[in-house]
């Protein structure tokens, strides 16, 4: 990879992100937008933000290959795929969850753009998110290893460049984030970037603890639904239509629409003076759904 091929990747996007005033009308009350799903048709929201510190350091680091893990439905390695192909690098996918050889949507479209995909069994993948790497040795072999998700702290350096963006005056302790968190890496990045605006978020994953993410200025938003993650509810698919409908504004099923439907329903924002709620993208896997 060239630094030429890099820029020009980078010359594809539109960045900085807008920043929409939206006016809530189940809340009364108008928030700011953050729309990083309109970086780019395919690498948005913090799908880039994340990948673009671990190409840095892939171009630096004389490996001659990309390896990441994730589920059938990842965003993450949607993307991933679709950067290593444009960029020319050897992309290889590992996905837990898939056991009959069926092909997801976001699947078809790595094999489209040249991903080798390697079944992973659930326990291998635990064991790698338990950093036991014993289980894919045979895989990492000259290979940059990007963690579930585009994580690590690579994963934060395009995070950073998604504070620098905002208002100057937006961290104020009167202001909130409203963040939607899988890895956790973005809700780590805001923190570690910002020193007084509160930020919340929506845990999907019940069980998980995300030490990362204890800090004072961070709270979770209790959830509306119990249910599973990946599970789509009704409720859920009626809320992301109507709020298409009514705001022109796309959200993903996984994180986007619940978060948004626990913030409404929280009354949360009457407390603060300024909101501001981040987009991560990841609209590529409602396609199953709608």
């Amino acid at each position: 990879m060239t630094s030429r091929t890099l820029f020009d990747l980078q010359n594809s996007l539109t960045l900085p992100s807008q920043l929409d005033e939206v006016y809530l009308k189940e809340s009364n009350q108008a928030i700011l937008i953050k729309r990083d799903d309109q970086i780019h048709p395919i690498i948005c929201g913090n799908k880039w933000r994340k990948l673009e510190g671990h190409l840095k350091n892939y171009s630096d680091s004389g490996k001659k290959r990309i390896l990441s893990m994730g589920g059938v439905h990842s965003n993450h390695l949607h993307a991933l795929a679709y950067v290593c192909n444009s960029l020319n690098i050897s992309c290889d996918l590992l996905i837990y969850g898939w056991h009959d050889g069926s092909l997801s949507p976001t699947l078809e479209d790595a094999l489209r753009w040249s991903a080798n995909l390697h079944p992973l069994a659930r326990r291998d993948a635990q064991q790698v998110r338990d950093q036991n790497y014993e289980c894919i040795q045979d895989k990492l072999h000259a290979a940059y290893w990007i963690p579930e998700g585009g994580g690590g702290d690579a994963g934060m350096i395009g995070i950073k460049n998604l504070v620098d963006e905002l208002p100057s005056d937006f961290d104020q302790a009167t202001h909130l984030i409203v963040c939607p968190c899988g890895s956790g890496t973005t809700l780590n990045g805001l923190i570690k970037y910002t020193s007084n605006i509160k930020i919340v978020s929506l845990k999907n994953v019940i069980q998980d603890t995300y030490p990362m993410l204890h800090n004072e200025r961070f709270s979770w938003l209790p959830a509306i639904e119990n249910k599973s993650f990946g599970k789509i509810t009704e409720r859920t698919l009626h809320f992301l239509k109507e709020f298409n409908s009514r705001y022109g504004i796309e959200l993903d099923l996984i994180y986007t629409a619940p978060l948004m439907q626990a913030f409404i329903y929280s009354n949360l924002g009457a407390e603060y003076h300024q909101i501001y709620f981040i987009h991560t993208g990841g609209m590529q896997g409602n396609r199953i759904h709608l």
